[in-house]
């Protein structure tokens, strides 16, 4: 097994002989930084792994400690004042050696952890009776999406669509009686008993700020029915939100469930790939149209609704009653395609969920990768695939950005400057949107 990071016990005194060469050490400490930064990023992402990897990323943790602290004295020595300059030959000569050691030692760290499988840090495979295993067990082998075959799915009844459970959150998808989903999202809990086992998991509902638990799933056994194939059971008991209320009596009981297959490149992916890098739940921090800043905009228009007259041109907005508007967006990519954009509220709780699928369009690793987004069209029932430009990913930023052609309609005038008609003309988008990791 390699050992991926090393200790570093002697720390340099660095002076700068002219401000070219202050420059160009500092220019070399921001780049180890960023790789230290890099290497964090991986270990926060990997906080799941399997106990043979956990021992690796415990080791690398201290290791990269050390080196930041060889860092912050290598940034504080480059600073020096003029009247240390005496010895600053030899110091930046000694300053050089030891970055380009430092730089050689986190490339073969960066190397290293690029070697561990993106699958064998995430354990797809978990299985077993969740009643005998420590918190951190049940959570890998809880970990994915769970679809529900039910013959009463769009029929009189309600029934359960799927299940999907992330590092921290869940997102239950119900079959309502007219046919259509609902679906409720929140954080889970699973509850340890006094031995140190799983008593249950409960799911977590925000409702206008109050946080109650809206189900509890108790004899949780995961098995692998043949290669690559699992399938749940598990006991429920549920307390769903007043919307979903009528659901209630008829989704009680055990349930059996089989696990979804995740998105290719789950088998390929290592530990730092921009598929590891994409999985998880991530906040809009930016959003603009052509350049400009629209997110403010796009957060209030939830509340508001828009009427447009094709015959006189004219569009109108108006504010719905006491309607509360979101404070941010927040959004998941899961391992099996699951996108998940839910707007929320200040207390937290969500004001809209809207669920789809996501897939990688291109290699997602090549130098433009680019990853599709596919929306359910509400007046159609089709969908509508959404092509985005990943311009920039890390473990903890997120960059993408979309060109589309939308169209408005103008005033057609006569050569008295009257209205006369109105025309559809189109017009070019570029939209990018700015995301940080939660």
């Amino acid at each position: 097994m390699k050992k991926f990071l090393f200790a570093f016990s002697v720390l340099f005194m660095v002076a700068c002989s002219d401000s070219d060469t202050t420059d160009d050490l500092q220019a070399q400490i921001t780049e180890l930084e960023a790789t230290i930064e890099e290497l964090r990023g991986t270990i926060s992402s990997l906080s799941t792994a399997n106990g043979t990897l956990q021992s690796r990323i415990q080791q690398a943790e201290d290791d990269i400690d050390a080196a930041q602290a060889l860092i912050t004295s290598l940034r504080g020595d480059v600073t020096t004042t003029q009247s240390s300059l005496t010895a600053a030959v030899s110091a930046n000569s000694a300053a050089e050696d030891t970055i380009a050691d430092l730089q050689r030692r986190l490339n073969l760290a960066l190397a290293a952890i690029d070697d561990a499988s993106y699958s064998e840090a995430v354990n797809l495979g978990a299985t077993g009776s969740v009643a005998e295993q420590t918190p951190a067990q049940a959570k890998q082998t809880i970990y994915g999406r769970w679809d529900i075959p039910n013959a009463a799915k769009g029929a009189v009844s309600c029934s359960f669509d799927f299940f999907e459970f992330n590092d921290d959150n869940y997102l239950l998808s119900i079959i309502t009686p007219d046919g259509t989903p609902a679906q409720v999202f929140g954080e889970y809990v699973v509850n340890e008993g006094a031995d140190g086992t799983v008593e249950n998991v409960q799911l977590l509902y925000n409702d206008n700020g109050n946080v109650d638990a809206i189900a509890t799933l108790t004899n949780i056994v995961v098995v692998e029915e043949t290669e690559d194939v699992f399938t749940a059971t598990f006991d429920i008991q549920l307390e769903l939100p007043e919307a979903l209320e009528v659901c209630q009596p008829t989704l009680q009981g055990q349930v059996s469930a089989g696990k979804d297959d995740p998105v290719d490149e789950v088998d390929t992916a290592t530990a730092i790939s921009n598929h590891s890098r994409l999985i998880g739940e991530w906040e809009v921090v930016g959003f603009t149209d052509n350049g400009e800043d629209v997110y403010d905009e796009v957060l209030s228009s939830s509340c508001i609704e828009y009427t447009y007259d094709e015959t006189t041109g004219v569009g109108t907005e108006t504010r719905i009653d006491g309607c509360v508007p979101p404070v941010k967006y927040v959004i998941n990519f899961s391992d099996y395609g699951t996108y998940m954009l839910a707007a929320l509220r200040a207390d937290g709780s969500a004001a809209q969920v809207e669920v789809n699928e996501w897939f990688w369009e291109s290699e997602p690793d090549a130098d433009t990768p680019y990853l599709a987004i596919v929306f359910q069209d509400e007046e159609t029932g089709g969908t509508d695939t959404e092509v985005n430009e990943v311009v920039e990913i890390s473990f903890d930023r997120l960059i993408l950005s979309s060109t589309f052609t939308d169209y408005e309609y103008r005033e057609v005038l006569d050569q008295d400057g009257n209205v006369i008609d109105f025309e559809e003309r189109p017009y070019e988008v570029t939209q990018r949107i700015t995301l940080r990791k939660n």
